[in-house]
């Protein structure tokens, strides 16, 4: 990496789409390289405007690939798998390892929802985000048929929650 830090970006999270973004507008000395498993990523602020039926899937999705391309930045489709601390690389799957000096993780979260009875079965998480339309189209669907849900109830009532829960109610109305 001829002499120059090395900075990668593991994940398409927002916080790196902020990064990439300000990388796009003010370049940097290091060299930067972004990983991700998808080629883009939802803006979960379009979310509810998605699931009531104001977005399609496509407006909602930022394309990474293009926006490490706008930063100068190399854009790597690979799943990290690890971290090889003593070499300093990141572990890809069937891939290459990554040389980093600084590493920023911006992978999401998988809550666990084990500790709630019946949640295998019957909830419907909003993270991990990227599968969340898929999961939640699902519902819908089971909604409309006979004997399908016919109470939806979102759980966390910050303002994400509260926005969630609208749209729904404006989706199925």
């Amino acid at each position: 990496m001829s002499g120059r830090r090395h900075l990668v970006l593991v994940g398409g999270g927002h916080a790196h789409v902020q990064v990439l973004t300000a990388f796009r507008d003010r370049p940097v000395e290091a060299a930067v390289t972004l990983i991700s498993e998808a080629p883009d990523t939802p803006y979960s602020g379009m979310l509810p405007g998605c699931v009531a039926g104001l977005y399609s899937r496509e407006e909602i999705h930022i394309d990474l690939a293009a926006l490490a391309r706008s930063a100068g930045v190399p854009f790597v489709l690979g799943r990290a798998v690890g971290l090889d601390r003593v070499n300093r690389r990141v572990v890809l799957e069937g891939a290459e390892p990554v040389p980093y000096d600084v590493i920023s993780l911006d992978i999401g979260i998988r809550p666990d929802l084990s500790g709630i009875a019946g949640a295998e079965h019957h909830a419907v998480a909003v993270k991990p985000i990227a599968g969340f339309l898929d999961r939640f189209d699902r519902l819908m669907g089971a909604a409309l048929t006979t004997g399908g849900p016919r109470r939806i109830a979102v759980i966390g009532g910050g303002p994400a929650g509260v926005e969630l829960a609208l749209a729904i109610r404006a989706r199925l109305h």
